[in-house]
């Protein structure tokens, strides 16, 4: 039987030791920070007709967000600028703000202003909102006010 030598033993205590030593400066692992980087920013579609021709309905959206990930705002650009729809929200405390606007050919036909109050745990609570709208029906334009 052959003996292990006292020298070659403590090597092998050693690098037990050292390889079962904690690093004090080193941290648990972490998530990475939350960004942006998975979230949509924008796309594009386009419709085509039976024939396989793409149609004049197509479209871009694109997304705007803060370092909180929140929606700060959505542009909806349809029908190569026939309809664009355009959404800024800012937040602040327990309560999101939310302005919009909405184009057909040019004329604004809606906009809007939006608050949503949340409460302490982050839910929503309650919203107010008021705006106008233009409603064309048989060619007779209607303006709509909406306060609720």
């Amino acid at each position: 039987m052959n003996k292990i030598k006292p020298s070659i033993l403590l090597i092998g205590i050693a690098i037990g030791i050292f390889s079962c030593h904690k690093d004090s400066t080193s941290s648990t692992p972490t998530h990475p920070a939350l960004d942006t980087v998975y979230l949509r920013k924008s796309q594009m579609f386009y419709s085509y007709d039976a024939s396989g021709n793409k149609s004049a309905d197509s479209g871009v959206w694109k997304w705007v967000y803060d370092d909180k990930r929140r929606q700060t705002m959505f542009v909806s650009n349809l029908g190569n600028g026939e309809s664009v729809d355009s959404t800024v929200t800012s937040y602040s405390g327990n309560q999101a703000v939310t302005d919009y606007w909405v184009y057909g050919s040019g004329v604004l036909y809606s906009k809007g202003h939006q608050v949503f109050f949340y409460d302490a745990n982050g839910n929503l609570d309650s919203a107010r909102e008021t705006g106008t709208s233009i409603i064309i029906n048989n060619g007779h334009p209607t303006l709509h006010i909406l306060m609720a």
